[in-house]
């Protein structure tokens, strides 16, 4: 099984198209609301979703480090991936299931490679069959496909841009890219809406997908 662990904030909420992109693959969704009017109340009751609410002293980045500390442990139980990702960033890969069964016991997580990707209001999170530009971008370049079943130690850094510390069951490595960004089979987009872009931006943007 896997469960996704997402963050619902003020400025960058969990949506619909969010939902409906990751449904197709994981088998729980907890959304994490730590939102000033705890809005994300709205999705209780959506197909395998669970909504955590939070007391205020636990809405910042060292309360929820906290809490993933323990709650990790306890989705092990249970399941054989988590992910981890904010709700603006989605996880794409053209084999998606053969990557993780070919890397699940040989390793400890995925890193995937991190990218802007710039698109249309309307655009309906269907990153196949299409052409998509924006650019390489390190600073989604994180930890975001954990094989929590190989793991006896696993911690955070703020934000959950990077793995604190980590330690296997058997000696397991993280997956990481060590080539030419655009070649790693997993790509954590960033998305971002085309009338926000500066011309610069625009004149410099490169094919993604």
């Amino acid at each position: 099984m896997t469960t996704l662990i997402t963050f619902n904030r003020d400025n960058s909420p969990v949506t619909e198209n969010f939902l409906s992109y990751y449904n197709r693959f994981v088998d729980r969704i907890e959304i994490w609301d730590i939102s000033s009017d705890s809005n994300a109340v709205k999705f209780v009751g959506t197909d395998k979703v669970k909504v955590v609410a939070f007391a205020e002293g636990y809405k910042n980045d060292n309360g929820l480090i906290q809490l993933m500390s323990t709650e990790w442990k306890i989705i092990r139980n249970e399941n054989d991936i988590m992910i981890v990702v904010e709700p603006d960033e989605y996880i794409h890969s053209r084999n998606y299931d053969a990557i993780i069964r070919l890397n699940k016991d040989n390793h400890s997580l995925i890193e995937p490679t991190g990218f802007q990707v710039y698109v249309d209001r309307d655009f309906d999170f269907n990153f196949d069959d299409k052409e998509i530009y924006g650019k390489v971008d390190g600073n989604y370049t994180k930890p975001v496909i954990v094989f929590v079943k190989n793991l006896l130690k696993l911690k955070f850094t703020p934000q959950f841009k990077l793995i604190d510390s980590i330690k296997s069951l058997k000696g397991q490595k993280a997956l990481r890219n060590t080539s030419s960004p655009l070649s790693f089979p997993v790509k954590l987009l960033k998305v971002r809406y085309n009338d926000e872009l500066t011309e610069e931006e625009k004149n410099k943007k490169i094919r993604i997908i």
